[in-house]
């Protein structure tokens, strides 16, 4: 078996939380509750070299998750280029816009991308 057929194997695999240290872990079905080293640790089984590369692997998930959260919340918030100037804009989501297609799904999607492009590029106006 290489590489690939375990991969494979895997891609089904959804990320569960185990009950007694609280990290993710692999979870092949909805019946696991601990992490493969929590269940050795629990069950007295020898903790093996494997077992510690996971541990790591833990360890490293939770550190990476942590800094993504922190580069998040200082993240500042930068205003989007559409390179569409004056009225172009306007423009463009009049002619993609759902009442003129149909109310299409895809004119839709397209028409919410472009304004939220608008709101982003124009100032808010005071109301009066």
């Amino acid at each position: 078996m290489n590489r690939e057929d375990h991969l494979s194997e895997v891609n089904g695999w959804r990320e569960g939380t185990c009950i007694e240290c609280r990290h993710p872990f692999p979870q092949r079905g909805g019946y696991e509750q601990r992490c493969p080293l929590c269940y050795k640790v629990e069950k007295g089984y020898k903790v093996l070299w494997g077992d510690q590369a996971f541990l790591w692997a833990q360890t490293e998930i939770l550190e990476l998750r942590m800094k993504l959260e922190e580069a998040k919340a200082s993240a500042p918030v930068q205003k989007a280029e559409t390179g569409l100037k004056g009225n172009l804009l306007r423009r463009v989501i009049s002619l993609c816009h759902p009442d003129k297609h149909g109310n299409s799904e895809r004119a839709t999607e397209v028409t919410q991308e472009l304004l939220t492009l608008r709101g982003a590029e124009q100032p808010k106006r005071r109301k009066r």
